[in-house]
């Protein structure tokens, strides 16, 4: 099971979900190189990608955790400790996800919604202020859903 399972997912499939985290991690790079972000409070958010991605990955394992326990079915050889072990092997494939994952306990589970959305902005870095556009991420969240 552990060593040839793949969920019923076919292997170019899976090519494909590996090559798309892949590009996913090198925008969360891109992001925390290029873009300062500022929260709701007016400071500055160091890491939003990765808070965002442990927001959704805590959710679903409370999620999962609770249709387990309303014995609800699910992908066959899901539960909650697989999911677990696949959440696992994602955050460790980035430093700084992994560093604030063992320090989440401050980040909601019961959510898969940023918090206070239309409060965050985000501008380039290294732009005078007079380039630099500001992107107000509840309006640009809100036009792309």
């Amino acid at each position: 099971m552990a060593k040839f399972d793949r969920n019923h997912i076919p292997g170019n499939e899976r090519m494909a979900i590996s090559y798309a985290q892949g590009i996913a991690l090198y925008v969360f790079d891109w992001v925390r190189s290029q873009c300062v972000v500022t929260g709701p409070d007016g400071n500055t958010v160091d890491d939003l990608p990765s808070w965002l991605l442990i927001q959704v990955i805590k959710a679903l394992l409370n999620y999962k955790r609770k249709a387990m326990q309303m014995k609800f079915k699910g992908a066959p050889h899901c539960n909650t400790g697989s999911l677990q072990k696949q959440v696992m092997n994602l955050v460790k494939s980035d430093k700084l996800v992994e560093n604030m994952w063992r320090d989440s306990e401050d980040i909601c589970d019961n959510s898969l919604v940023l918090q206070h959305k239309d409060g965050y902005s985000v501008k380039w870095k290294d732009l005078p202020a007079s380039q630099s556009d500001v992107l107000d991420l509840g309006k640009s969240f809100s036009a792309s859903i």
